[in-house]
């Protein structure tokens, strides 16, 4: 009897623990849930989070994109490629802080609350992150 329970035990283990994975879900529907703001915004080990204070981002389903702060208002254009994994913004601005991260960048993680952004086409340690409100 103890066999036959510790079989059924082993048996119920090793099926219950494999799962099917499940598929990362694409930066198109992370990011078009709500509004985000800069968490990090980072060159050659410089921060520029703070010129981002105040900025609102809201990714809409037709790939154009606001930036808003209390006084002004910027609009743009965003892009997934899934397949080469990378992601374009393309804000129609002077700002100098806007201008910064309008670019093509890497995904490097993407979860519901939280995208990171890398650019080691020219510069390695560039390094955008973009959390929901």
């Amino acid at each position: 009897m103890k066999i036959a329970l510790t079989s059924f035990i082993a048996f119920f283990i090793s099926f219950s623990s494999c799962r099917k994975p499940t598929d990362a879900p694409t930066l198109k529907n992370v990011i078009k849930q709500g509004t985000w703001y800069v968490n990090l915004m980072k060159v050659n080990g410089v921060t520029y989070t703070s010129a981002y204070n105040g900025w609102k981002f809201t990714f809409l389903t037709d790939s154009t994109l606001t930036a808003t702060n209390s006084t002004v208002s910027y609009t743009g254009t965003w892009n997934e490629d899934t397949d080469r994994e990378k992601f374009t913004l393309n804000l129609q601005t002077s700002n100098t802080a806007l201008i910064m991260i309008s670019q093509e960048w890497d995904i490097k993680l993407k979860t519901p609350g939280r995208v990171v952004f890398m650019d080691d086409k020219y510069n390695p340690s560039e390094e955008l992150q973009l959390t929901k409100y």
